[in-house]
């Protein structure tokens, strides 16, 4: 390994264009690599959206690829061997673990075998199952594993609150053991730009329409059976509406499924998974996340920078309010009741540059990035 900077080694589940991976690459891009660079363990042998860039930037991809039809708890053991592996044979000093749930605790186990030093554990979601599903065993081993963190992780970040309360004890949290990190946006990218709007909207051919945006993975969180439902509402009142959905996942047939079934094909539009999130956002009128659950949503901050209104599920933590522009709406509400809430900003919502009011916030990523590196130097 190069001994001239610190090497992190960072363990997600992909790295596809989803909001823990921005998240990590919007760090990795503004630290001085010189000084710390970035390394990444997976758990998918496949090519993917930040594979090039993080080559070109100096990182290495390490892959473990176990059969995904695995019962999870043997599937997450055999991970933690390989990363052990890993972590042994490239000495590493600093390991830093990124997930929604308790149950990759394993992983940081893994890490104290191998003597790793500086080992974080980073929650970045309130909830990884919706109520219905967090019964039973699952709930009884998530509150079990949670009491271990203290003994085998060395720090513990979070992306909200709401995402600490959900994977750490109160006693761990109180201990002021936990450090908020924020999901820190390029707020240059974002910053609202009318030439930027109207080149988008004409290259997308929605001009002249009232355009509602969605960016998420279709999975059970981000809650595409709900959006559809929402927007037929929005489309029966206005046919001049039209919805834009970033991102792929298991659910995307079933929701175009959905959409041939309302006939609403000629306008929903999927935009599968792009580099040009932040030019697309400046086409839309109004963001939408009705979500099961999240931590923070990287998504929500980026729409509020772009001076989008966003209409988001009460399931989200009210940290993410960051502007005055995000209104929360509960998920116990029809979706016409959402739909009345959404075109009401087509007649009351004026667009303006809030980037002052982000970075006042927190949420520079260039700040976020140099609060990380100084972290890392210290170890």
């Amino acid at each position: 390994m190069n001994n001239e900077c610190k090497r992190v080694l960072h363990v997600t589940e992909m790295l596809q264009a989803a909001g823990i991976e921005s998240f990590i690459m919007n760090t990795y891009r503004n630290i001085d690599r010189n000084k710390v660079q970035f390394d990444f363990f997976v758990t998918r042998d496949e090519k993917e959206f930040y594979d090039d860039e993080i080559k070109s930037l100096g990182g290495r991809k390490f892959v473990v690829d176990i059969d995904k039809n695995t019962n999870v708890f043997i599937r997450v053991i055999k991970e933690s061997i390989e990363l052990k592996r890993v972590l042994k044979r490239e000495k590493y000093n600093i390991v830093h673990i990124h997930t929604g749930t308790p149950l990759r605790i394993f992983y940081l186990i893994a890490a104290k075998m191998a003597k790793v030093k500086t080992r974080i554990y980073h929650s970045h979601s309130a909830e990884v199952l919706g109520p219905h599903e967090m019964i039973g065993y699952k709930k009884l081993i998530f509150k079990i594993l949670k009491q271990f963190f203290k003994f085998v992780g060395t720090d513990f970040f979070a992306c909200s609150n709401a995402a600490a309360e959900w994977i750490y004890t109160s006693r761990l949290i109180s201990s002021n053991n936990v450090k908020i990190i924020y999901n820190g946006i390029d707020l240059n990218k974002f910053k609202f730009n009318k030439d930027i709007r109207d080149n988008y909207r004409k290259k997308l051919g929605i001009e002249n329409k009232f355009v509602i945006g969605h960016i998420g993975r279709f999975e059970e969180q981000k809650n595409h059976k709900f959006l559809i439902d929402i927007f037929n509402e929005v489309y029966q009142s206005d046919p001049s509406a039209r919805l834009l959905l970033i991102g792929k996942g298991n659910l995307e047939q079933e929701i175009r499924n959905k959409v041939l079934k309302y006939g609403l094909n000629d306008s929903v539009i999927f935009l599968g998974v792009i580099d040009d999130v932040n030019k697309i956002m400046q086409a839309m009128d109004v963001f939408v996340l009705p979500s099961n659950y999240e931590g923070l949503p990287v998504v929500g901050v980026e729409a509020q920078a772009s001076g989008l209104k966003m209409i988001s599920s009460d399931n989200i933590t009210e940290e993410v309010a960051i502007t005055p522009n995000i209104e929360f709406v509960s998920l116990d509400k029809s979706a016409k009741e959402w739909a009345e809430i959404i075109l009401d900003v087509k007649e009351n919502y004026v667009r303006y540059n809030t980037s002052k009011l982000i970075q006042q916030s927190g949420y520079d990523i260039r700040s976020v990035a140099n609060k990380m590196e100084r972290f890392y130097l210290s170890k």
